[in-house]
């Protein structure tokens, strides 16, 4: 039986903005009780989009407020990527320190398909992987046989095994950050997006 009292899903990113896909996705892991809480963590500068145009980390957690506000599920928002000193930021790090101050409690890391494809290019992946549990939601239209398939390039066949057991049976998202910002850059009005 697991000691820690509450399950927290670590849900990390750029959130360039934060989209209704996202906060669906948070709900459907809190009703189908894979956490407890879903922890919003906005990326101060993520390390694998070093480079790119980013929204201010201010107007990035003004937007996931909002967003948390509208709904009624158990979403909190951390700002710790923000009040880190020096560059880059790891996903390592924060879990780390999320779990020396949340003794009591177990995270989980909520990812997307894209980002479990490319687990292994993360700082201390391994440690990631040995030490937290990860959530991934489906992204584009692979098929598990196919996602199986590209991390068995990577990992050994034990960790493959635990990547894939994960995989939530959800819906693939139908939105994108990437696909609401040229919706905006080409004057048009996202809608409900």
């Amino acid at each position: 039986m697991n000691s820690k009292t509450n399950r927290i899903a670590v849900f990390g990113g750029s959130f360039d903005p934060p989209h209704k896909g996202h906060f669906r996705l948070a709900h459907k892991v809190l009703k189908d009780d894979y956490a407890d809480e879903v922890m919003f963590i906005p990326a101060l500068h993520p390390p694998h989009k070093s480079g790119i145009p980013m929204t201010s980390f201010v107007d990035r957690m003004a937007m996931i407020r909002l967003g948390i506000k509208k709904c009624d599920d158990n979403f909190t928002l951390n700002d710790m990527e923000g009040q880190r000193v020096g560059l880059p930021s790891y996903t390592y790090d924060t879990l780390r320190e999320l779990s020396a101050e949340f003794s009591d409690s177990e995270f989980l890391l909520l990812i997307g398909e894209d980002s479990l494809i490319n687990l292994y290019t993360w700082y201390n992946a391994e440690k990631i992987v040995s030490n937290w549990g990860i959530l991934t939601f489906q992204r584009k239209c692979s098929q598990f046989s196919d996602i199986f398939t590209e991390l068995s390039k990577f990992w050994p066949e034990k960790i493959v095994s635990k990547l894939t057991e994960t995989i939530l049976p959800y819906e693939k998202l139908d939105v994108s950050s990437t696909e609401i910002r040229e919706t905006v850059n080409s004057g048009i009005d996202p809608g409900e997006l």
